[in-house]
């Protein structure tokens, strides 16, 4: 029988890259928050301006 020195320092790891599938509602909602989000920002940057003026 043989024996083998193993290095238990290196660690490999295997894995097969699959595409990700999103789930159609996930993309709608992260469309509505970057939206709402946006909105805010346009809304803060008009309130900016009318304190400046």
């Amino acid at each position: 029988m043989d024996y083998k020195v193993i290095d238990c320092k290196i660690k490999e790891i295997y894995f097969n890259a699959k595409p990700i599938e999103e789930d159609e509602a996930i993309v709608e909602s992260r469309s509505l928050f970057w939206n709402s989000l946006k909105n805010l920002a346009v809304q803060n940057i008009s309130i900016q301006q009318l304190k400046m003026a």
